[in-house]
């Protein structure tokens, strides 16, 4: 699907394609290098390393091929009969608001279903319904950046890089509030709705109604992100809408980060109650100090760190934080166990079960 989709959306943009000349490999070193910064914002706000490779590509490759795609021929076989419904003008201004999240909110949790029910055994909590959404609207996202740049390409002058560059400028700025940020709303709906909590709703009215309360904050704030803007206004208007979309999702990130940590500090204590048979129960040792860091609040991780930083120095502090990475994987880890999964880590990472770092 993701093949077929794809094929179907390079062919749609071949035209555009041919007509970018020269400029092809400015533009894609540009693409590609504000996708990554936006994937390195997007990790730093991982710091429980839920993070699933394969399910980032698949979710990214979803969005970018099937949720696009899809959007894109509902956007052009409902122009016409909304130009007839409310004229041109009117039609001009609003059609993004209106169609923009009612065709592509869809299209979008489409994939995010879909991605969640193939990793089942991977993608259980809310924290991942985030991951997976994230990166369905990011792929959505660099596919309508390319979109966009592409056709700008078209109407200006073959030598004219310049609005290219400004188009795509913008709308790497709005990637800080754009389809990533809004499909993570979607994606915890989903999540509430597959059951992928801690603490999953007892009745499956409940359940769909969490999953459509969520989907409506999705497409309302997708509403108010493709309203006109005021004249002269357009580019402070953008910066308040991306720091009001900031805002937004930190409160709702606050609030997965907690239950990721209550699942981490079960994980902990589980697996550090699984010690050899010959260990009496009274030696079951207690979580270090850097491991309670790990699985704690930021403030606890910046107690720790500057306490670290007086003692050791910098090298201290990265080894420290290196050290953790590797006991929050196999937190992480400990949450697939019996599902044929990264069961080799236990194997590997054996001397964190036992508080061997300090």
């Amino acid at each position: 699907m993701c093949v077929a989709c794809g094929i179907a959306q390079a062919t749609e943009m071949g035209p555009a394609l041919a007509s970018t000349g020269s400029h092809l490999p400015i533009l894609t070193t540009v693409i590609v290098a504000t996708t990554a910064v936006l994937i390195a914002v997007m990790m730093r706000c991982d710091p429980y390393r839920t993070r699933r490779t394969w399910v980032m590509i698949a979710a990214f490759g979803g969005g970018a091929t099937i949720s696009s795609y899809l959007s894109m021929q509902v956007n052009d076989a409902a122009s016409a009969p909304l130009l007839h419904l409310f004229g041109e003008r009117v039609t001009q201004d609003w059609s993004p608001a209106i169609m923009g999240p009612t065709s592509e909110e869809w299209t979008k949790t489409l994939v995010i279903v879909t991605v969640m029910l193939l990793a089942k055994d991977t993608t259980t909590r809310l924290s991942h319904g985030v991951m997976v959404g994230a990166f369905t609207g990011l792929g959505f996202q660099v596919a309508e950046n390319i979109s966009y740049t592409l056709n700008t390409t078209v109407t200006t002058s073959r030598n004219d890089l310049v609005e290219p560059l400004i188009v795509n400028l913008m709308r790497f700025l709005g990637g800080f509030a754009g389809h990533n940020f809004m499909s993570i709303f979607a994606g915890v709906g989903v999540a509430v709705l597959l059951g992928r909590t801690l603490h999953p709703p007892r009745t499956p009215a409940r359940r769909i109604a969490i999953f459509a309360g969520f989907y409506t904050i999705s497409w309302t704030i997708h509403f108010l992100w493709n309203s006109p803007l005021p004249d002269g206004l357009g580019f402070p208007m953008l910066f308040g809408k991306v720091a009001a979309g900031i805002a937004m999702a930190l409160l709702l990130l606050r609030w997965i980060w907690q239950e990721e940590r209550v699942f981490l500090h079960d994980a902990a204590t589980s697996l550090h109650r699984a010690r050899p048979d010959d260990t009496p129960a009274d030696d079951v040792p207690s979580l270090t100090e850097q491991q309670r860091a790990a699985i704690g609040d930021r403030r606890t991780r910046k107690a720790y760190f500057a306490q670290v930083r007086s003692e050791h120095g910098r090298h201290g502090v990265k080894t420290a934080a290196t050290e953790m990475k590797d006991y929050l994987d196999l937190l992480q880890a400990r949450g697939r166990r019996g599902t044929g999964i990264d069961e080799g880590v236990f194997a590997s990472r054996g001397h964190l079960r036992t508080g061997g770092n300090q």
